[in-house]
């Protein structure tokens, strides 16, 4: 928004970077057979549902630590509690942990879990919209 990307905002681009890694991942899971017959040379339909599983599981695990991490190493004064988006962030945790746990190979669990984790992370980014508008609306200079 200001026009030039500083440490601050790599920094803050992190979980979203891993959160749009595990949204990639999650929608090859289901379409694994069919981009295999049509030679697509996606991850998933590379090396399978069981890696699309683990990898979004540990994906999704790393961002919502990072939300609570962050704070530790980032000094400077900012009217975000990161600690707000941690907690949102274990809705879809919640469920890329299950998927990394039950790691269905056959199509129609595979499915129902991924399509769980991309409903889960559009929760997520709804409600840490509805944060950040919160705290755009009541911010005091």
């Amino acid at each position: 928004m200001r026009g030039t990307l500083d440490l601050d905002g790599i920094f803050f681009s992190i979980p979203l970077m891993l959160y749009g890694l595990v949204s990639i991942l999650s929608v090859e899971i289901p379409d694994m057979e069919d981009d295999r017959l049509s030679n697509k040379r996606t991850w998933v339909a590379q090396k399978g549902r069981n890696f699309g599983f683990t990898s979004t599981g540990w994906l999704l695990l790393a961002a919502t630590t990072y939300f609570f991490i962050f704070p530790i190493f980032f000094k400077r004064q900012i009217p975000l509690d990161f600690r707000v988006l941690g907690l949102l962030s274990l809705l879809p945790l919640g469920a890329g942990i299950f998927g990394m746990l039950k790691r269905p190979i056959d199509r129609e669990p595979a499915t129902r879990i991924a399509t769980w984790i991309v409903i889960l992370l559009a929760v997520f980014s709804i409600f840490v919209d509805g944060y950040l508008y919160y705290l755009a609306v009541n911010w005091r200079m």
